[in-house]
């Protein structure tokens, strides 16, 4: 079964947009950093913009297509870095590549090609990636041999200072049985997530940074379904939690576990509770972020005339507050949706028709505030929607980023050859906003 997200189309912007000083460069030049202010069009300070696709492979190596990463970012005090598969020009191989960016000024100062893949393997894609403070990281692949339908999905294990991987970990599974659907860091080994195709259970893998196995699969709940449009999954590196999110019409079905695998409190009895309340929900795209022993859960609710975004803060299993709900008039409602937490807000960004990407800074009980993050302005006539795949979030201290593919400069709508960087890492703070991919490429 396809694990790929359902492509989420944007209506053209309609309000004019100016970039600052945005330092971007076509053609392969250094990565951009770029931002715009708020009121007047004044600079923000620290707005940055990594495009991080095929224009910052090292020589000799082009982009593979198929599979587009969900996650494939992670930051630490070294940097932002970003995890790629890149085919070799001489030998046809397909190898890993981790290449890493300067979070003060967005310019790449590394990239690392690794080799996880057997001599005779074919159809590689890569799908999420996580990284820990020491500077080891983990990548999910998945790749197919001959005769071999399903393929096989290890996860390579490498550290930023190492020329060659740590170790390749092959699950004891295949994909036909269960797939992974996150990897994260827990504040002590790499929680590794699968999804069972059939009974939808999830299984839980903690893997140290040697490649050592902690935890051994473990069972640690229920998600409601397979699609990535309808679940999120976080862990929260400082408690170990994981928390979990999905559909489960018409609530959102709430679970997670502790570090070691116990089950969220309150979750013990049903596998997960049930969250209907401040509306239900009817459409798909829900997220979820942790922050100590809470979560913000969103998702959508399409049912009245006016769609809006549903918001609930919970403690363990249980609402700790109020919820709330943000209308968006009559366009449909905030489609994907990621939310982090800064040091003392949350933040949610959504794929918004007719905005573009929407950051909007969040307590516990209400909406403080809403920007454009990415605006889509410039369009031709046969062009009128803007094309976002994969909203992640990460946060190292006091930076969140989100990331996300943007394939706004793309050929089948735009006329214009696709962009080689459509994987783009944005700083998030108070009125930064930027340009879509087309906007840079074809200003007005």
């Amino acid at each position: 079964m396809s694990r790929l997200l359902l492509a989420v189309l944007f209506a053209v912007a309609v309000a004019l947009f100016g970039c600052g000083n945005s330092a971007h460069l076509q053609n392969g030049g250094a990565a951009g950093a770029g931002g715009a202010g708020g009121a007047g069009g004044a600079a923000v300070e620290g707005c940055l913009d990594i495009h991080a696709g095929a224009a910052r492979l090292p020589g000799g190596y082009s982009e593979v297509s198929g599979g587009t990463p969900r996650n494939p970012f992670w930051v630490d005090d070294r940097g932002v870095h970003f995890a790629s598969l890149a085919r070799s020009v001489a030998t046809d191989r397909v190898h890993l590549v981790v290449s890493s960016f300067d979070a003060d000024t967005a310019e790449q100062w590394a990239s690392r090609v690794y080799d996880p893949f057997p001599v005779d393997h074919n159809a590689t894609s890569t799908w999420d990636a996580a990284g820990a403070p020491d500077g080891s990281f983990v990548v999910t692949l998945h790749y197919n041999l001959e005769n071999n339908d399903w393929g096989f999905e290890p996860i390579a294990i490498g550290h930023l200072d190492s020329p060659t991987l740590t170790t390749v970990w092959l699950p004891p599974w295949s994909p036909q049985e269960a797939s992974w659907v996150h990897v994260g860091w827990d504040g002590e080994a790499f929680a590794a997530h699968a999804i069972a195709q059939q009974s939808a259970d999830l299984r839980l893998v903690r893997l140290a940074p040697d490649g050592s196995v902690l935890t051994p699969e473990t069972y640690v709940g229920k998600i409601f379904s397979i699609w990535s449009n309808d679940i999120s999954l976080r862990t929260d590196p400082l408690t170990g939690t994981t928390w979990m999110v999905s559909i489960y019409k018409p609530s959102v079905w709430l679970t997670g576990h502790l570090r070691d695998g116990t089950p969220l409190p309150g979750t013990e009895q049903n596998g997960g509770v049930a969250l209907s309340e401040p509306c239900s929900a009817t459409g798909l795209y829900v997220g979820i972020a942790p922050h100590g022993d809470s979560a913000l859960v969103a998702w959508m609710d399409d049912t009245g005339l006016w769609r809006k975004t549903c918001v609930q803060s919970v403690a363990s299993a249980t609402p700790s507050a109020a919820g709330f709900t943000i209308d968006e008039g009559d366009i449909p409602a905030g489609q994907k949706k990621v939310l982090a937490r800064d040091s003392d807000s949350w933040w949610m960004g959504i794929n918004q028709p007719g905005v573009g990407i929407e950051s909007m800074r969040l307590s516990d009980t209400e909406l403080l505030s809403r920007t454009p993050l990415v605006k889509y302005i410039t369009c031709p006539d046969d062009c009128q929607l803007m094309k976002v795949e994969y909203l992640s979030a990460a946060r190292w201290q006091q930076q969140l980023w989100f990331g996300f593919w943007d394939l706004s400069d793309d050929f089948t709508k735009t006329g214009h050859p696709v962009s080689t960087d459509p994987y783009r890492i944005v700083r998030v703070k108070e009125g930064c906003s930027y340009l879509s991919a087309y906007d840079l490429s074809y200003p007005r």
